[in-house]
């Protein structure tokens, strides 16, 4: 299989089709995450940072927030929130290769459903926007996550 060249400050998703991995928390407020997605036919692996979307509703369902907390090893959530952020929020996006780079985020996931004993993120049924894109561009809400048993965060 031959690979495109990738520059981790403009790779799209679509231009590297895989399999899900993980995907991993790297902030809670707002929800951010990290895919890893490794390359149909190959070794090599993507990753990607974006936005959870929590849109026109004011929380993420009880079960997807529960699998957030249990993903870091915590074993309830505390609260679940609407909040707003700003594109000047840091994504990092690296290519197969290794190389990476910061750049503006986007929302990468506009909903996912859990069902009530999922651990991680991976276990849950993704929704729209797989492919890095804001909806409406003036109106970044995403949701807020905190975890009742996991100290700070």
């Amino acid at each position: 299989m031959t690979t495109l060249p990738c520059d981790p400050r403009t790779f799209k998703t679509g231009d590297y089709p895989g399999r899900l991995i993980s995907i991993d928390v790297t902030g809670f407020n707002p929800l951010k995450l990290r895919a890893r997605m490794r390359l149909t036919n190959s070794t090599d692996e993507i990753s990607f940072e974006g936005m959870a979307f929590a849109g026109n509703s004011a929380v993420l369902p009880v079960a997807a927030v529960t699998t957030v907390c249990r993903s870091l090893g915590c074993s309830e959530y505390a609260a679940n929130a609407l909040v707003h952020w700003t594109q000047y929020d840091d994504c990092l996006f690296t290519c197969p290769d290794g190389k990476s780079a910061k750049r503006t985020c986007q929302f990468m996931l506009g909903s996912f459903t859990c069902k009530t004993d999922a651990m991680n993120l991976a276990e849950c049924q993704m929704g729209s926007f797989w492919a890095m894109s804001n909806q409406n561009p003036l109106s970044y809400a995403g949701a807020q996550v905190v975890c009742a048993d996991c100290g700070e965060n």
